[in-house]
């Protein structure tokens, strides 16, 4: 899970069922891939703030 901060508003993505899911302060919205998160942070200026993750087995 990835919280990203911008003005007054925070995004949580999720990976869920294969596809990295962006929650905000209005909607929920299928991502899919980390590189299209890693697009969307980049083209809305949103700042990572934390970043959890999960070794797999």
């Amino acid at each position: 899970m990835q919280v990203c901060y911008y003005g007054q508003h925070y995004h949580c993505f999720a990976f869920e069922d294969e596809h990295w899911v962006m929650y905000d302060d209005q909607t929920v919205k299928v991502i899919g891939s980390w590189a299209d998160v890693v697009i969307m942070c980049e083209k809305g200026h949103l700042q990572p703030q934390v970043l959890f993750f999960e070794a797999a087995n």
